[in-house]
């Protein structure tokens, strides 16, 4: 899946309110190979259109602890190393 098809998806869960299929689409993403720094950046894209809407904005900062691993384990989509966010794991991929 690509980062467009995640932020589009996203956005539309989002705009529901749904954070079992915010959550579920992670997975999904992370289980295609989808990086934690990838998401991060496509969530925080999120962020502008959410803007004064609690609820909505709420929702993805709580998306986004669990994608930075900044979470109980349990719920952890990624896992933060000690003194390293989960998505700066991969921040020099590709150099």
């Amino acid at each position: 899946m690509d980062d467009e098809v995640l932020f589009n998806e996203l956005r539309g869960h989002v705009r529901a309110c749904d954070y079992e299929s915010c959550r579920e689409l992670l997975l999904r993403y992370k289980s295609e190979g989808g990086t934690a720094r990838r998401a991060y950046l496509v969530l925080d894209r999120l962020l502008p259109f959410v803007d004064g809407i609690e609820e909505q904005e709420d929702l993805v900062r709580d998306i986004l602890d669990e994608v930075c691993g900044y979470c109980s384990p349990h719920v952890a989509i990624w896992f933060m190393t000690p003194g390293r966010p989960a998505w700066k794991e991969d921040e020099h991929e590709g150099d």
